[in-house]
């Protein structure tokens, strides 16, 4: 990133080849619209070249480039508010399970997973995905999101327990519509 902010443009294609598909699924489970996350994935990486000069090098490139994406979310949510995030299930997962029956169970226990995260707010949504999914630090995520690493700690403790709550009434509805 040092070379693209000192000019080297081209070089920003290495950093595309080697973040772009982390960005980009990312963004597909805060949208749920691949189609949408692409666009978003593109917005990033042109965000990141004509802000190149605010890179100072003082964190990672990674929680730079993640900064730019949260912004890059929020701008999005903002101009649709209509949106319906996560709608989409993963039905493309395979288990490595060796009997129908529990290929079935973990099928509906993604989907009820995937149906408890749309339910989280946003703000609890994107810790979870910064933490869980993406893998970020603590201090990624703190600089990120601009807070302490301890506020970071308590909202992805707060998020994982809303989401445990939420996937558990989800479950129990699942299980009584059976």
């Amino acid at each position: 990133m040092f070379l693209v902010r000192d000019g080297q443009i081209d070089q920003l294609s290495h950093l595309f080849a080697r973040h772009h598909v982390k960005l980009f699924n990312y963004f597909v489970m805060l949208t749920g619209d691949r189609a949408v996350s692409e666009d978003l994935t593109h917005d990033v990486f042109l965000r990141m070249l004509r802000f190149r000069h605010t890179f100072k090098g003082k964190g990672s490139c990674i929680s730079w480039m993640f900064q730019i994406a949260r912004n890059v979310g929020i701008d999005h949510y903002r101009k649709n508010r209509h949106f319906d995030p996560l709608h989409e299930i993963c039905s493309d997962l395979k288990s490595e399970e060796p009997t129908p029956f529990d290929e079935s169970a973990k099928k509906q226990q993604i989907e009820i997973l995937h149906q408890a995260l749309q339910k989280l707010s946003r703000k609890h949504r994107e810790v979870i995905l910064m933490a869980r999914f993406e893998n970020l630090a603590l201090k990624e995520i703190a600089k990120i999101l601009n807070c302490p690493v301890n506020s970071v700690k308590v909202r992805i403790h707060r998020a994982i327990k809303e989401l445990g709550a939420i996937y558990a009434v989800l479950a129990e509805v699942q299980q009584d519509v059976a």
